[in-house]
């Protein structure tokens, strides 16, 4: 990875019962993030960081998610 390219993060509620509104934003703040050029890190969960992670994997480009897992088995993104 360049030294030069700026790593964003987003991070918020785990939850999977919140509004529809929140998760289309989160989507679209991710694929903005990597449309930009910038590296998405998130805290690996589900909820708000897993739709952002779905934005920018539209762009097939580079996340960071880091979370408390064992194994890659306990992660579902």
């Amino acid at each position: 990875m360049p030294k030069d390219k700026f790593q964003i993060a987003v991070l918020g509620s785990h939850r999977e019962d919140l509004d529809q509104k929140l998760y289309e934003l989160s989507v679209a703040i991710g694929e903005e993030i990597t449309n930009k050029g910038y590296v998405l890190l998130t805290g690996a969960a589900t909820g708000i960081s897993a739709y952002a992670v779905c934005g920018a994997k539209k762009q097939n480009d580079l996340t960071i998610d880091i979370g408390p897992a064992y194994s890659k088995s306990n992660f579902s993104l």
